[in-house]
């Protein structure tokens, strides 16, 4: 009869985290990640396909954290540029958790059609949020500018010359706001 784990997948999840944020991707090992919550790597694949899987949950976990925290800006926003600027903190806060990761997962060989794909997903999720921004605040018709402020929000969050304050200007001019 097989072994009940209490909470292992969230035992498994916590361990990862830890791993992965304070050792990085490569570190990151299935067989350290058994170790260190007593189980058997098989316990693991129950749960997760593969490390790249694992680590993806892992993120899942801080990205729907930081979604919220987004969708909540933008409900409670005094303005557009208030609620384009939240989005903009949200992504940032939880990008500036995972850059090294990221930048792990690609320097070890990692897919950039899975880079790719996620960041198609993140767009989409943030173009969303920007849509409902946009249509509180009566711009319902400027609804086809969502994935390309969505794509700058997530480019900016990757520069260093640029930020929060740049895309105010720019949010207020667009949609009419006074600087």
């Amino acid at each position: 009869m097989p072994k009940i784990i209490a909470d292992a997948r969230g035992r498994i999840l916590a361990s990862a985290r830890c791993t992965l944020l304070q050792q990085g991707y490569t570190q990151l090992s299935l067989r350290a990640i058994a170790r260190d919550c007593n189980i058997a790597v098989g316990t693991i694949y129950n749960y997760f396909n593969n490390k790249e899987s694992l680590i993806a949950s892992v993120m899942l976990e801080d990205w729907l954290e930081a979604r919220k925290t987004m969708e909540q800006a933008c409900e409670s926003a005094q303005t557009a540029a208030d609620g384009v600027a939240a989005v903009y903190t949200a992504l940032d806060g939880f990008a500036g958790i995972y850059r090294q990761v990221w930048r792990q997962f690609l320097h070890a060989g990692g897919s950039t059609d899975v880079v790719a794909g996620r960041h198609g997903l993140l767009r989409g999720q943030i173009e969303a949020c920007l849509a409902a921004l946009l249509q509180r605040f009566g711009h319902s018709k400027d609804a086809a500018l969502c994935p390309i402020l969505a794509e700058l929000i997530l480019s900016l969050v990757q520069q260093t010359d640029l930020g929060e304050a740049d895309l105010r200007r720019l949010t207020n001019r667009l949609f009419g706001a006074a600087e």
